[in-house]
């Protein structure tokens, strides 16, 4: 996989020179090869294919893209070789580094699951990824907002989930967070610091692992996982929140990996500090709301965090 030829700037660098809504098609036989050989490496049973787009759907990300404000391109305008589409891809989205001759990231390329991104508007996307941690369990419910009801719209989830695959691509060569290609005790002996990395997590060499420095206060953390075999009870649902919200992780997400971190935190950020849209998650036990979580950007926890994220952007 890592000699792959999607894997490889010399494969993208005609993309650069285009504008970045025009960075967008259907996935190439090669890039499709690719991402299946990534789905079995990784355990996931989807096997991706070229999908056909409408001219519709196109408009919408097209859209997306074009509403996110000028600094939010600028800071990928030069890393993103390229935006992709597959169906069956086994998530919502996708993002994976290009290398250059010497070995060294240059660059990153976006794929989306098209199928899946078709006919849920903003809160109905949210709502069903929020979801897929938790096993269902009778009486408990978990519903999340991230567009107000005249905003609720294709386009704005789309926008959404593109703003998480642009915090990779972002990520890349900046010293965010270490190389998630890359094996632990790699990423260990690297001289090289990561700022926004080493406010949330630390490395284990001898298990060969990275743990967050929350992991004693949040137990959990370690099952939360996501368009996968769900481990948490849905009458858990609670606690983990509650045990979110004494992290800096911007969201649940946010606490499965470094990369992830980073991405949910400069989505999440860019959605409700810069566009003034809102992001909820709330919880409901027989019918009546127990629990809301509402966005951290206004809080202690995160304020570490919102410093170099809007450093980066020049906020």
């Amino acid at each position: 996989m890592n000699s792959h030829a999607v894997k490889s700037i010399a494969t993208w660098r005609a993309e650069l020179e285009k504008p970045i809504s025009e960075r967008v098609d259907g996935a190439s036989e090669s890039l499709v090869e690719f991402i299946t050989l990534d789905n079995q490496l990784n355990g996931f049973s989807e096997r991706p294919s070229i999908p056909k787009l409408d001219t519709d759907f196109l408009a919408d990300f097209n859209a997306a893209i074009n509403e996110l404000p000028p600094d939010v391109l600028k800071v990928v305008g030069d890393r993103l070789v390229g935006i992709r589409f597959v169906s069956n891809l086994g998530g919502s989205g996708y993002a994976d580094y290009v290398y250059d001759s010497a070995g060294q990231v240059a660059g990153a390329f976006v794929v989306f699951d098209s199928t899946v991104l078709q006919s849920m508007t903003a809160n109905q996307w949210a709502t069903w990824k929020e979801r897929t941690p938790f096993k269902p369990e009778q009486g408990y419910l978990l519903d999340a907002q991230i567009e107000a009801a005249h905003l609720d719209s294709r386009k704005n989830a789309l926008q959404y989930i593109l703003l998480h695959e642009l915090g990779h691509v972002a990520s890349v060569g900046r010293n965010i967070h270490p190389n998630w290609n890359e094996s632990v005790q790699q990423q260990a002996v690297s001289i090289q610091k990561f700022p926004f990395f080493e406010t949330t997590w630390k490395f284990d060499v001898a298990d060969s692992t990275i743990k967050s420095k929350f992991d004693s206060d949040f137990p959990r953390r370690k099952d939360v996982v996501y368009y996968g075999v769900a481990r948490i009870p849905g009458s858990q649902m609670g606690p983990t929140y509650a045990s979110l919200e004494q992290t800096s992780f911007a969201t649940l997400y946010a606490a499965t990996r470094p990369g992830d971190d980073f991405a949910e935190a400069f989505a999440n950020y860019v959605h409700v500090v810069k566009l003034g849209r809102p992001w909820r998650i709330s919880l409901a036990k027989d019918g009546k709301v127990i629990k809301t979580i509402d966005a951290c950007w206004e809080e202690v926890r995160c304020a570490e965090k919102r410093k170099i994220i809007e450093k980066l952007l020049g906020s």
